[in-house]
């Protein structure tokens, strides 16, 4: 009988090397754990700053929209008043024809955004918003300085009253934006 032999080491074959050494290495190193967290945290802040924008978009657009709804109101409250009511009670350049319900004063956001008018009287300036020199009053010819004044009927001078409303509004930014609505007010003689 032959006598047993010792085992003696045993060798390894580098596919066992490499089965073993993968079988350690399970989880994530340092290294990809900081940069698949760093792309985290910047798609984050990316899409809060994108969400930031959209709020003040969205803020700017609605304030817009009741900017433009308070020139409306105060163009209808023009053309219902007429051209010599509107005149007597707004003629002053600058007056207040109403308050813009919340939109804060340009210039000073205490204050309530108001919407001013100025007419034009003047035949004979030039106005590139209307075209002017035009014919406000009717007689034919550009050439009254003033038409802002009553006839011997009770009516202003001028038939054709042309107008700019103005709203200066604090803007959601913190900054003033100013708009403005052309118009026309007319009446038969």
């Amino acid at each position: 009988m032959a006598a047993a032999e010792a085992p003696g080491p045993r060798c390894m074959r580098s596919s066992d090397v490499r089965t073993r050494r993968s079988r350690g290495r399970r989880g994530f190193t340092l290294i990809e754990v900081v940069a698949a967290s760093s792309l985290l945290v910047f798609g984050l802040l990316a899409s809060a700053a994108s969400i930031t924008r959209v709020k003040m978009a969205r803020a700017s657009a609605d304030q817009e929209a009741a900017a433009l709804s308070a020139l409306e109101q105060a163009s209808d409250m023009l053309r219902a008043r007429g051209v010599t009511l509107s005149w007597q009670q707004f003629g002053g350049g600058g007056a207040t024809v109403c308050a813009a319900p919340g939109l804060a004063d340009g210039a000073n956001a205490a204050q309530p955004a108001r919407v001013t008018v100025d007419f034009f009287t003047d035949e004979t300036a030039t106005v590139a918003a209307f075209g002017l020199p035009n014919d406000l009053d009717g007689d034919g010819v550009a050439a009254t300085g003033n038409t802002a004044q009553l006839g011997a009927d009770g009516q202003l001078l001028a038939t054709v009253l042309p107008y700019v409303l103005t709203l200066s509004m604090r803007t959601p930014n913190g900054g003033s934006r100013t708009l403005t609505w052309n118009g026309i007010l007319s009446r038969a003689r």
